[in-house]
């Protein structure tokens, strides 16, 4: 008997038709016509692409252009403010280590008892005890006419007495020029004499400095305009009447000269006197803000 015959067939599946909601299809055409369009699309994108990466690197040189010509404006901004600080500027203890003037001017400092240099606001600064032999002494101060006072200073909170931080006052009692802290408040106190010393000229920064933590004080002199600012804000001004008093006594910082009957002198400053920068000019607010900002 025989056995029945298997019959094999082999059915070749087409390529199907593409949804007519596909994207690479939608006319729903045939799979070759769909792969056509597909690579055409793709020729496109990469077209555009290809010019989308033009514009972005021309876009980025431009960029980078416009930060390099940013940066030379701001180091010509940099370098007029410094030149403007450098105008007028009689003596400048920046207290690295030594009492040095930095400014050219040559008038260095002689100091007197046991001061240490220790970490300051930058740098190193003159670190005083409140002790009465801690001074440092520069001859002939000659501070006439307009002025300005620039320091950083960290007090250590003392203030049981006044912390005197730059005079040239002299020995009859009457400051001629002085810069201070108040005793029991800490508020900063500038004072001098007028009228050939018959009566004075005060102004008083109405701020209680926290102690351990530096502090800018700078102090202005103007015509008979006084100002005083704290880091970097005018706190108070205020008018005097007559003419300051001229003095070519010497200049003492960290201590008052004046004995007051004691032969050590008087109110001894407590903590740390840093960047100390003396003007024969009265300074713009603006500049007060740039010594404020940066060293």
């Amino acid at each position: 008997m025989k056995k029945p015959a298997i019959l094999a067939t082999l059915t070749l599946l087409a390529p199907p038709m593409m949804a007519a909601d596909e994207p690479c299809n939608p006319d729903g055409g045939t799979f070759h016509s769909c792969i056509t369009s597909m690579n055409q699309r793709i020729g496109q994108l990469e077209k555009q692409v290809g010019q989308l990466e033009k514009e972005n690197k021309a876009q980025q040189t431009g960029i980078q252009r416009l930060k390099a010509a940013n940066q030379a404006q701001h180091a010509e901004i940099q370098a007029l403010k410094r030149w403007t600080l450098i105008n007028g500027l009689v003596a400048y203890y920046p207290f690295d280590g030594n009492a040095n003037d930095a400014s050219g001017n040559g008038h260095h400092g002689t100091e007197h008892g046991n001061i240490n240099y220790v970490q300051g606001k930058y740098g190193l600064a003159a670190n005083f005890d409140g002790d009465y032999s801690q001074y440092i002494q520069i001859d002939a101060s000659n501070l006439v006419g307009d002025l300005t006072i620039s320091v950083w200073i960290i007090s250590m909170g003392d203030f049981s007495n006044y912390r005197c931080i730059v005079s040239n006052e002299g020995t009859k009692g009457i400051s001629s020029l002085r810069l201070m802290l108040w005793r029991e408040t800490g508020k900063p106190v500038f004072d001098f004499t007028v009228n050939n010393r018959a009566t004075g000229g005060q102004i008083t920064g109405n701020v209680n400095l926290r102690s351990s933590l530096a502090h800018h004080l700078a102090v202005i002199r103007s015509g008979k305009t006084l100002k005083i600012f704290v880091d970097g804000n005018l706190v108070n001004s205020g008018i005097f009447n007559g003419n300051a008093d001229t003095s070519d006594a010497p200049l003492f910082i960290g201590l008052s000269p004046y004995t007051g009957g004691s032969s050590s002198g008087s109110y001894p400053f407590h903590g740390k006197i840093d960047e100390l920068r003396i003007y024969n000019r009265a300074l713009t607010d603006v500049e007060i803000q740039s010594l404020y900002k940066q060293r």
